[in-house]
């Protein structure tokens, strides 16, 4: 993600100021997304570690608690890049900052 970002600095005279701005957007997004999914990935991946260590497992449900750490662990990066996303754009919006979600507030 460095790189790329030291690289969009580089282009900037030949893209403009828009697509850089863009771009550095997507990757700050992408870098999010890998970052939230890697954690829940790593503390399934713990969490399911520690069931077996207690518990016992056969191979097949060391391949089940590998598989389902991955796919939830990519399930935690997508809701916390959207849930990201969401208070980041309700912050953006002064009159949204102190609704609380309900109603009849």
């Amino acid at each position: 993600m460095i790189v790329a970002a030291v690289g969009l600095y580089l282009l900037e005279p030949y893209l403009g100021e828009r697509k850089v701005a863009k771009m550095n957007r997507i990757i700050r997004l992408a870098a999010l997304f890998l970052g939230f999914s890697v954690l829940g990935f790593t503390l399934l991946s713990v969490s399911f570690r520690g069931v077996c260590w207690i518990g016992g497992h056969s191979q097949m449900e060391a391949i089940w608690g590998v598989t389902t750490s991955v796919i939830l662990g990519l399930a935690v990066g997508a809701e916390a890049l959207l849930t990201w996303k969401s208070r980041e754009s309700q912050l953006d919006r002064p009159h949204a900052r102190h609704h609380s979600g309900i109603p009849w507030s």
